[in-house]
């Protein structure tokens, strides 16, 4: 805030543009290492647990390492699934109305005006997030109560999904999805084609599409031991924190609890 704060104070010189970026991940390396770090804030680790935690990582790390050489050489190298960035319209200062009269301010005043302005570029770029595999399915999940059946899972995805469309989240869906695409684009161009069979095929390719996101998302959570498969049913897995990692990767799907500071932003783009 302090930066946003000194970058404002300069603004009546020169010209000053936020570019919001939007980057979402199937896998972050150090998720766990996080969330620890985050229940020791709760409960802070006694000293047996730091010692046996030291211990693992020096166990995993070479573990891992010689893991992955010999993936690499067999060509076998598991994939974590997506890595996705997403870049908006850039914002220029002069636009927002919490631009008006930023000289005039008090230090205090200033600082406040610098939350408002934090809260609509955050606002953008909570909706520039891609929806990726792992989040959609993650959330899907935890909103069924971890225990749902697999056509129950895929139902709420496709509904996730409609929600982030209607918000203009994108969606992150890689070279799997060739095969929809390729579909959608014949289907742009084959003009005789009647309206109406034209939508029905468009709907069959959407649900396609979000089979292909639950295989994808599941495939990676159940590979983390987040989420297991049995009897046709999806339950959280044997990880120790199975609901944690989960909430941690639902979190990136922001826009779909965040408020809209759109009131805020009334004044976007309008001349000052």
């Amino acid at each position: 805030m302090g930066l946003l704060d000194a970058l404002i104070q300069l603004t009546d010189e020169s010209e000053l543009y936020f570019v919001p970026v939007g980057i979402n991940y199937d896998r972050v390396l150090e998720d766990e290492a996080l969330l620890s770090e985050l229940r020791g804030r709760e409960h802070p680790p006694t000293r047996a647990e730091k010692v046996a935690g030291a211990l693992r990582l020096l166990w995993i790390v070479p573990w891992r390492v010689a893991v992955n050489a010999v993936r690499v050489a067999a060509g076998r190298l598991q994939r974590h699934g997506y890595v996705a960035l997403a870049f908006g319209d850039p914002i220029r200062f002069r636009d927002l109305p919490q631009s008006r009269g930023v000289s005039r301010l008090t230090d205090e005043q200033r600082r406040a005006r610098a939350k408002e302005i934090a809260a609509v570029v955050m606002d953008r770029i909570a909706r520039l997030i891609p929806a990726t595999p792992v989040s959609l399915v993650a959330r899907a999940a935890l909103d069924l109560g971890c225990d749902a059946a697999a056509g129950d899972l895929v139902d709420r995805v496709r509904e996730l999904r409609s929600r982030l469309e209607e918000g203009g989240v994108p969606l992150a869906l890689g070279r799997e999805f060739d095969p929809q695409r390729a579909a959608r684009a014949a289907l742009r161009e084959d003009l005789p084609r009647t309206r109406e069979l034209a939508r029905f095929e468009g709907e069959l390719l959407a649900a396609e599409e979000v089979e292909e996101i639950v295989r994808l998302g599941l495939e990676r959570l159940v590979q983390r031991r987040a989420l297991e498969r049995a009897g046709g049913r999806v339950h959280c897995g044997s990880h120790r924190w199975a609901r944690d990692l989960l909430s941690y990767y639902a979190r990136s799907l922001a826009a779909l609890e965040q408020p809209s500071v759109w009131p805020v932003e009334a004044g976007l783009g309008t001349p000052t």
